[in-house]
């Protein structure tokens, strides 16, 4: 497992480190984790007035510190680490950096804006959950430190979500040794929704449903597939239907749970943030601290 860490030397990309050390369950057996960091190119202005040899050491020196923080931060953590510097456009830098190390996870710190700001993430992490096709790990809040993971599965019949779940399948050395799976699917309110034809014929059975049948008959629906793949790669799950307004039903269930990590699949299209995740997985991402998976 290739784990691809980009860090400035600021609290919250300092903040990914103590996670790996608490969570390294996550990091898979016997991980390559390479700490990358990118200096914003120095304006032409500045670095004509720098020799050659100055600039190098003014890179050298940057570059230094912020590693030194990560190192100091690591101890004697259970993994081997490795560092790597480049100037440029932090951004480009990364996802560059992720193709050439052949990175099966990004992981990044972020401050977490509201969906109302410009950015979700912050620019440079936002540029790169939009372009990278590599699952990428958001770190948000503090972490805990359990035996077990309790991970929220968001479903939605989308090819979005079903590659969330394969990924989470392949990999399930990421989420320790016995992860509680919650797969999670949102049904639209029964008096605003408009049900596919598929929903009708099993609603049928039951007559005039009732809101409860009207839940299980549309989330059974949806979730089946799901469960049988976790069922056939025998992992544990629990159902969880909610009804709602999907994103303000998904934040809210994970504010009141104890979820350790989300899982979310992401079409990641453009730059904007609207095209990024979709409407639902920006308001789970602007209203809760909780680590966030991003799958691709």
């Amino acid at each position: 497992m290739r784990i691809l860490v980009p860090v400035d030397g600021r609290e919250m990309s300092l903040h990914i480190v103590d996670f790996l050390k608490t969570r390294h369950d996550l990091t898979g057996k016997s991980p390559e984790i390479e700490f990358f960091f990118a200096e914003p190119t120095l304006s032409a202005a500045f670095a004509n007035r720098l020799q050659e040899k100055d600039l190098a050491a003014f890179y050298d020196e940057r570059s230094q510190e912020v590693f030194n923080l990560v190192e100091t931060r690591l101890g004697d953590a259970p993994f081997e680490t490795s560092f790597k510097f480049r100037p440029g456009d932090p951004a480009e830098c990364i996802l560059e950096e992720a193709r050439a190390f052949g990175a099966d996870m990004i992981v990044m710190g972020t401050r977490g804006h509201s969906a109302r700001t410009g950015f979700l993430f912050g620019s440079v992490s936002n540029a790169v959950v939009a372009k990278t096709q590599c699952p990428v790990l958001i770190i948000r809040g503090e972490a805990k430190v359990k035996p077990h993971l309790n991970i929220g599965l968001a479903v939605d019949g989308s090819e979005w979500s079903e590659r969330a779940l394969d990924y989470l399948i392949e990999h399930r050395e990421l989420f320790g040794e016995d992860p509680e799976i919650k797969l999670i699917h949102v049904v639209p309110n029964i008096s605003t929704s408009v049900m596919p034809a598929t929903s009708c014929m099993a609603l049928t059975a039951i007559g005039a449903p009732s809101e409860e049948a009207y839940v299980e008959a549309v989330y059974k629906r949806v979730a089946d597939p799901y469960m049988k793949k976790l069922d056939e790669a025998s992992i544990h799950y629990q159902t969880v239907p909610l009804m709602g307004m999907a994103g303000r039903e998904l934040a809210r269930y994970i504010t009141e749970s104890d979820l350790d990590l989300m899982v979310l699949g992401s079409h990641g299209y453009g730059n904007f943030k609207a095209a990024i995740l979709g409407s639902v997985a920006i308001t789970v991402a602007s209203s809760v601290e909780l680590p966030l998976l991003i799958v691709r």
